[in-house]
């Protein structure tokens, strides 16, 4: 269901159907889980980390913790859109 609109330099814009929140969510771990290797050079382990934005248009995303509340959080925001 994820559809990949645009990937340029270091972001990936994707969109998703709203009515299917819990498979939105594993698709966003999913993702993030590919796009944090750990990473090691000279001895030392290291992870860059992502970030997550969403909303209905570019000129109104809104920053997303990729954390345990990431659903709860999702949902807050789809419900202050309304």
């Amino acid at each position: 269901r994820t559809e990949l609109l645009a990937h340029v330099h270091d972001s990936i814009l994707v969109q998703y159907p709203i009515n299917h929140i819990p498979d939105m969510v594993k698709a966003i771990r999913g993702m993030k889980l590919h796009l944090e290797p750990l990473l090691s050079i000279h001895g030392r382990s290291f992870t860059i980390e992502t970030d997550l934005k969403i909303g209905f248009n570019w000129g109104e995303m809104k920053d997303i913790p990729l954390d345990n509340s990431l659903e709860k959080n999702i949902r807050s925001y789809l419900h202050e859109y309304k």
